[in-house]
């Protein structure tokens, strides 16, 4: 039996209505076959506090029915993992859109990748239908809490509308509703509680030991930022078996579900300069003991036949591979995770008892001096041995090529491309992605913008009713940084270039060629 999670020690802050009936829901478009854990952790601990909570996995949900009704998987990939990509398709469904915004729309087809005029439509259409659905399971319901990452901002407060709209329409009080989830800042948290009557409570950081207090002012009706607090992050962890067992009674899911694990939280290295991850969520690094995870993921293999599992980890902590070893067994999971090219083949050589593991590098670039102004303190030595020893464990490796740094040369990317040329020659797994670095409130290089001479621009007013157009909003509406690399002569046909490269060679070694991430 898997062991029993220690009780959870709630601080007088921790308070609820003892009976509060509470949804938490996962909106799209996070990925459709993964469990939402976050959203399992908030259920476990509403119900730790005496709410009656009831999780809906309506990331899953919306997968179905829009493929049900003729969404290609192609479209959904794309609303999935395409920046921006759902927001244009859904704006129409917050405001119509007046001459001067669809002439915006226009520009952003001809200079984004975004999606084809008709799966947009399509797209709009079903999310809508799909939201008057959930909205009438809602109704009753005295909370609602909405988890919003970099693609549920809008679907968060969509949905908080209609559930409103809902519960007019049967002449019930609407639901409040408690947002909490990726803000990039505290600004940002604040403008949205500003700026939406539909959102009663926005819970900007880590929200496990303020649930009690959010909750309580949502009921009270009281308009609250909320700042988060985990400190108690390692007295539990979220046992998933329920959402599993839902999963083997649906064909579309039985063989693809991934269960997401969350060993640590908040980014151990945290020096990258252009990461976010651990000022975005206002986290710091903390990990429950591995052991217990372990014995999660065991208890879900042996009752339900779980073996595939993804860690939620930026960068999987080392003492991982410490309990594998303690334990002697060997398993035979689907895994991925997140790693750093420090690692080390013996760590790595011990994860391999997992089973079938997927990890995913941060190499990020095969020069040195690259690496040394990204802040990255690792070497491309290191990231070239963990790439060896992961193929010769049997392992599937997954990295990638950043290029338009804003300390990055047109010598750097030349240079670059000479190196990718020579590693390709020799035989290294070919990358996955190429990606372009972001400025991201929060990070070192956010911090440095003004000396680096960066500003950002908001040339698409469209999305002026979600978010003001001020520089903290720009990883949540559509945005441009003026003083980056892509601005310089020259940066299209060194980016086209290394892609070119970089495609080449992923063809070479029988790998789906999908370059941008």
């Amino acid at each position: 039996m898997t062991p029993s999670p220690a009780p959870l020690s709630l601080t007088p802050v921790l308070r609820a209505a003892p009976a509060a009936t509470v949804a938490v829901v996962s909106l799209p478009f996070f990925t459709p076959f993964a469990t939402c854990y976050p959203a399992v952790l908030i259920t476990r601990r509403l119900r730790r506090l005496g709410c009656r909570a009831r999780f809906l996995p309506a990331h899953m949900e919306f997968y179905a029915f829009a493929r049900g009704r003729g969404l290609p998987e192609s479209a959904y990939k794309l609303f999935t993992n395409r920046h921006f990509a759902s927001d244009v398709a859904l704006l129409p469904l917050w405001s119509p859109p007046a001459p001067a915004h669809r002439a915006e729309r226009a520009e952003l087809a001809r200079t984004e990748i975004l999606a084809g005029a008709e799966d947009e439509t399509r797209l709009r259409e079903l999310f809508d239908a799909y939201l008057d659905r959930l909205a009438e399971r809602l109704v009753g319901t005295e909370v609602l809490c909405l988890t919003s990452t970099h693609f549920q901002l809008l679907p968060s407060l969509l949905l908080a509308r209609r559930a409103a709209r809902a519960a007019r329409t049967r002449g019930v009080p609407r639901p409040r509703v408690v947002l909490g989830g990726y803000f990039g800042s505290s600004q940002v948290a604040r403008d949205v509680l500003a700026r939406h009557e539909e959102v009663d409570v926005v819970v900007y950081g880590e929200a496990e030991d303020v649930l009690g207090d959010a909750v309580h002012h949502a009921l009270q009706g009281r308009r609250r930022l909320v700042a988060g607090r985990a400190h108690t992050f390692k007295e539990g962890y979220a046992e998933q078996s329920a959402l599993v067992a839902a999963g083997t009674r649906r064909p579309w899911l039985r063989d693809r579900l991934v269960v997401s694990l969350e060993l640590s939280r908040g980014c151990y290295w945290d020096r990258c300069d252009f990461c976010n991850f651990n000022d975005a969520y206002d986290a710091r690094f903390k990990m429950h003991d591995p052991a217990r995870v372990l014995a999660e993921m065991a208890h879900l293999a042996r009752t339900y036949g779980q073996r595939r599992f993804q860690f939620l980890d930026t960068a999987l902590p080392p003492r991982l591979t410490q309990a594998l070893d303690a334990s002697g067994e060997r398993h035979d999971y689907r895994v991925f995770c997140e790693i750093r090219p420090d690692f080390g083949r013996e760590r790595l050589r011990q994860l391999a008892r997992l089973g079938r593991v997927t990890v995913q590098l941060g190499i990020e670039t095969l020069l040195e001096d690259h690496l040394a102004l990204m802040d990255k303190r690792q070497s491309v030595e290191e990231g070239v041995r963990m790439l060896r020893a992961a193929r010769s464990l049997g392992m599937r490796s997954v990295w990638g090529v950043m290029i338009g740094h804003p300390k990055e040369t047109p010598d750097h990317r030349r240079r670059l491309l000479a190196e990718i040329r020579a590693h390709r020659r020799a035989g290294l797994p070919a990358p996955k992605y190429l990606t372009e670095c972001e400025l991201r409130p929060g990070s070192g290089l956010w911090d440095e913008r003004g000396a680096l001479g960066l500003s950002v621009e908001f040339p698409w007013r469209m999305f002026d009713s979600l978010l003001s157009p001020r520089e903290h909003a720009c990883s949540l509406i559509p945005s441009r940084v003026r003083g980056m690399p892509f601005e310089e002569p020259g940066y299209r046909a060194d980016r086209r270039a290394i892609s070119e490269e970089l495609t080449a060679w992923q063809r070479e070694q029988g790998r789906e060629a999908g370059l941008d991430a």
